[in-house]
């Protein structure tokens, strides 16, 4: 359901960073976020968002991606699953003896070694 241009709406998205929770503090990042606005007419090119104000002077209008939407002014969305996590580990020796911790996170692996940390990328998610 995709409301009418000019009403006011508050809208609960899944946060885009939820899948990376595992990566930051406990509570920092919260599975859901809240807007409320007014539905205003998105730009030609966004293709299945809802755009709405903000009330911010710098950043009058936010776009959101009706994929995400968890419900419209309090209606459960059916677009959006609950996110199940599947989270696998492994324990990979490095090649100085050192052990790094090997993450799989809904598909997206991670890496405690430093070379991950700067290219995101490492010869240790290979070794499982």
């Amino acid at each position: 359901m995709i409301p009418k241009l000019g009403s006011e709406v508050t809208i609960t998205v899944r946060n885009a960073m939820a899948d990376f929770r595992h990566l930051y503090g406990s509570g920092v990042i919260s599975e859901h976020v809240t807007f409320t606005g007014t539905v205003v007419a998105n730009e030609k090119w966004l293709t299945n968002h809802l755009s709405i104000t903000t009330g911010i002077k710098s950043f009058p209008v936010r776009s959101i991606d009706m994929a995400r939407v968890v419900s419209i002014n309090g209606v459960k969305s059916k677009s959006v699953k609950a996110a199940v996590s599947k989270t696998r580990t492994w324990i990979v020796a490095g090649s100085r003896g050192q052990n790094y911790i090997v993450t799989e996170e809904n598909g997206r692996r991670s890496c405690t070694c430093v070379g991950f940390g700067f290219r995101h990328q490492c010869k240790h998610l290979n070794m499982v």
